[in-house]
């Protein structure tokens, strides 16, 4: 099936918002009578505000936008909001060093004002991480010291403050992290008490303030209290979400892998007797985002819960004593990241979709049953679809940001053979030796899909190979190529193994696009993060393998597959003295016949692994005895990712992917590694872009270094003068959205073809064929005319 190209996603704004204001949707919001309010935090290039949409006559439009000057970037505003009435709270649990600070609007007649400001007792509170509400309650959580503040009248002249705490608190119990208020009693979660088993307290009011009556435990459970709701019955809902990844990776040895599986929904009644008691609402929920980082999305109304699980949005009531499931919503298209947030007033329900309009997002708003009533974005929005070529003009190509770079072609994820909640991850590429022609291996996080490029600007979809059977769809899936075969892995996938398919499969197809089956399927892993080949050697090196089989610590996973039938178990290698668990769990590598400057491993295959805490160099020539060459850190490390070396194999360079997000770093950071020395690999330089989005793949061809940088996407360096890349090129996939840390935009590239053709993911949007320019570089040179030495080399770029 050859695709049909129509116009390219196009978003324009839909209506009159402030200059300062973002267009994203954030999770902070809050839905009242006929009322959204979306809190948007304050960014170095936005202020704060409150975005208002009101419905009337059956829609949903942009009311009005409240600035708030006096939030500041970095504070956490609006991690925390809740509405009652016509009174609304804002946590800034950041402000002042962690002192915290809770914004307090009132709406009047002449809409919502500025009522007051609550600020934290003392530093490291984090007063307003969690909030509470009810008519003129409020209930403020401060993890930082372990209390509760319960403010009656908290916008009146004289406001009444009291503080709880633990009759018998802990060091570190996170007390305060989350609350929750029927009016009568007060609700405190304290999911780090007990080595992270959780508690949750139970607060009644009296004469004196407030008294503590229960203290809640779930035995063996874990993070119990992360959240709570109540239920218009008085009894509370809380989640225990299980450990956290970060949590197992600290407490477990070895390679740690998760499911998308977390602990019970836990119930939390008084009986006849007083006496306080719990029982298992939900057994578990499957999510991802609930596995890997304890946030479960969920969200309660008087009479049941609404839930963000894998599966779509789902609701559950209570009959007869037992929770059931009572109705489900499934993402449909463009409708990525369905129910990241969720608002409930009345019948009405709002959802957030993260995913549409480039990471903008949307709100998609249901009744009670979970039927569609109506969608709202800050943008209008138009299907991403396929297109053609569109050359690189002023700064644009189409709607993309472009320096230097031409577009062939782009192919949406629908058109790869995706669903709504498909997104792209890595991607590899494949000459035919005897048509000659180009194949773009695609990862999806439901399978993979192989396009025939040879055309760039008529690309074809030739078939698609689904997952293994019994495996379930990842975020994560890594291909590479030996012999006319793929090799194919995917992470946090379950039992999926490592995929081979015979790519001459592809020359004779007939009916596109195909479905394809694996050639066979290696089962001495279950999940891996990466795949790693020496084409020289016929071995691929399998890492962050988990699950099932032979993880090897998380390191080299070695495999002869000179035979792709049938591959072969080799060995193991780890490096124990790097990786975050002590275990030598590598993320990525690249392995090689060594021909670099150190004579001593000349023509031996070695592997330089980026290893989470430092780049590891082994020399595996003899699979039963590998050895570890060496090891080395950099300063403000986050996570050592991926890296490549150059064609002399003198110089690697290497991504950090966590230390933009983490604040180690202000720009986008490319580490720069002499390696002529194996034994002693020497940080020469750490390379700082123009922007600060998070990076991600790189690979080096020639004298040219291409970047998948995510939000900023494809980045192109000459790397000719080894320790001064100078940015050539550039292609922006994302547009309306800064150049930020975070993990949307571009995955993967391969930039190999003989073509030319740069094969490009982006994950949320689909496949690029991109095409540098010739640059036709000239360099300045100084020299000494008294000696001839040559002072200073300069790039003079068109």
């Amino acid at each position: 099936m050859r695709l049909l190209f129509t116009l390219l996603l196009c978003l324009f704004v839909t209506e009159t918002f402030a200059q300062e204001t973002s267009l994203r949707f954030y999770p902070g919001m809050v839905l009242g009578d006929g009322e959204l309010i979306s809190v948007q935090p304050p960014t170095d290039e936005y202020s704060a505000a409150l975005q208002i949409f009101h419905h009337s006559d059956g829609e949903w439009s942009h009311s009005t936008t409240v600035l708030i000057p006096d939030a500041a970037p970095g504070t956490g505003f609006g991690q925390s909001t809740v509405l009652d009435g016509d009174l609304l709270a804002i946590g800034a649990p950041g402000y002042e060093n962690g002192t915290g600070q809770v914004f307090l609007y009132r709406r009047g007649e002449d809409g919502w004002a500025m009522a007051a400001i609550e600020v934290g007792p003392d530093t490291t509170s984090g007063f307003g991480a969690a909030l509470d509400l009810h008519g003129d309650l409020l209930v403020v959580g401060a993890p930082g010291n372990n209390s509760a503040h319960i403010i009656h009248g908290p916008c009146s002249d004289s406001p009444s403050t009291y503080t709880v705490m633990a009759d018998m608190p802990g060091e570190d119990d996170d007390f305060g992290s989350s609350v929750a208020t029927d009016g009568e009693r007060v609700y405190v979660g304290a999911p780090d008490r007990d080595d992270l088993a959780g508690a949750v307290y139970v607060f009644s009011h009296s004469e004196d303030g407030y008294m503590q009556e229960a203290e809640l435990t779930s035995p063996g459970n874990f993070r119990f209290g992360r959240s709570l709701f109540v239920l218009g019955s008085g009894n509370v809902i809380a989640p225990a979400p299980g450990l956290t990844f970060g949590d197992r990776r600290q407490r477990e040895e070895g390679p740690v892998r998760f499911t998308p599986v977390t602990g019970p929904v836990l119930e939390l009644m008084k009986g006849d007797t007083g006496e306080w008691s719990t029982s298992i609402a939900l057994d578990s929920l499957m999510t991802i985002q609930g596995a890997a980082f304890g946030r479960i999305s969920m969200q309660v109304a008087e009479t049941y819960l609404l839930v963000d699980e894998d599966s779509g949005v789902n609701k559950y009531t209570r009959n007869e004593g037992t929770w059931t499931l009572n109705a489900s919503l499934e993402s449909e298209d463009n409708e990525g990241g369905l129910g990241r947030a969720i608002a409930i007033h009345g019948d009405q329900v709002a959802l957030l979709a993260s995913g549409p309009n480039y990471g903008l997002g949307a709100i998609v708003f249901t009744d009670a049953n979970l039927n569609r009533t109506g969608r709202l974005a800050m943008v209008e929005e138009v299907a991403l679809a396929s297109s053609g070529p569109a050359d690189c003009n002023d700064g644009q190509a189409d709607q993309f940001g472009c320096s230097n770079v031409d577009m062939l072609s782009f192919v949406s994820i629908e058109d790869l053979g995706g669903g709504a909640s498909t997104r792209l991850n890595d991607i590899w590429g494949w000459t035919d030796p005897e048509t000659g022609k180009e194949y773009a291996l695609v990862g999806r996080t439901d399978g993979t899909a192989f396009v025939d490029i040879t055309d760039p600007a008529m690309p074809v979809l030739v078939g698609d190979l689904p997952l293994t059977e019994g495996a379930r769809p990842s975020s994560w899936r890594d291909i590479k190529v030996y012999n006319d075969h793929a090799f194919i892995v995917a992470d946090g996938a379950g039992p999926h193994g490592m995929q081979v398919f015979d790519l001459r499969a592809l020359r004779d197809v007939q009916e596109m696009p195909a479905d394809f089956s694996p050639l066979t399927v290696y089962d001495g892993v279950g999940s891996s993060h990466n795949i790693v080949i020496n084409e020289a050697t016929g071995f691929a090196y399998i890492v962050g393998a988990g699950g099932s089989g032979e993880t090897c610590g998380g390191g080299l996973h070695m495999v002869n597959i000179s035979d792709p039938l049938s591959p072969q178990f080799a060995g193991c290698f780890s490096d124990t003295e790097t990786g975050r668990s002590g275990t030598g769990y590598s993320h990525d590598a690249q392995c090689v016949i060594y021909e670099g400057p150190d004579t001593r491993y000349q023509n031996r295959e070695v592997c330089f692994n980026s290893n989470e805490t430092a780049l590891s160099i082994a020399d595996v020539t003899d699979k039963e005895n590998p050895i570890a060459l060496s090891n080395a850190s950099y300063p403000n490390v986050a996570y050592a990712h991926q890296g490549w070396l150059t064609e002399d194999h003198a110089f690697y360079y290497m991504n950090d992917e966590l230390d933009e997000t983490s604040g180690n770093v202000e720009g986008t950071r490319t580490l720069m590694w002499d390696v002529i020395d194996l034994e002693d690999p020497q940080l020469v330089g750490e390379y700082y872009s123009g922007n600060t989005s998070s990076d991600h793949n790189l690979y080096i061809q020639g004298d040219f270094m291409y970047q998948s940088n995510y939000a900023s996407g494809l980045r192109i360096f000459d790397i000719s003068d080894r320790s001064n890349p100078v940015e050539v090129g550039h292609f922006d996939m994302v547009t309306l959205i800064p150049d930020a840390p975070g993990f949307i935009g571009s995955w993967s590239n391969y930039p190999y073809f003989e073509s030319g053709t740069i094969a490009v993911t982006g994950i949320g949007e689909g496949l690029f064929l991109l095409k540098k320019r010739d640059l036709g570089l000239s360099f300045e040179i100084t020299v000494n005319i008294q000696t001839g030495s040559v002072l200073g080399l300069q790039h003079r770029i068109p």
